[in-house]
């Protein structure tokens, strides 16, 4: 994991655990905003933009939350995928005699 995947990581771990959900601007935790029991969490800058713009933020800020650790997952395995290749490239080429310290 590189420094800014482990900061990212770090980040996501020290916020209030998902999902969050919207409702208008505001953050909330949970799949579904419930007034009176979900919990808030935060909003968005309402009123510096149109309210169709403010939803917008705020649903992308609340999907972050699941979106975050998804795509860190994601980039774990795929270096992975390819740490793996590259390993079973290094004995294809041995095996074929294109490396060139196997050639030396």
């Amino acid at each position: 994991m590189t420094d800014r995947i482990a900061e990212i990581q770090k980040r996501a771990d020290a916020a209030t655990s998902g999902p969050w959900c919207t409702d208008s601007w505001e953050i909330y935790q949970g799949t579904e905003y419930m007034p009176g029991i979900s919990m808030w969490i935060g909003e968005t800058c309402r009123g510096m933009t149109s309210m169709e713009q403010d939803r917008a933020d705020a649903a992308f800020v609340a999907a972050a939350r699941t979106d975050i650790p998804w795509l860190i997952a994601e980039v774990t395995r795929l270096r992975g995928e390819v740490d793996s290749l590259a390993a079973e490239n290094a004995v294809l080429e041995r095996a074929l005699g294109l490396n060139e310290e196997a050639a030396a």
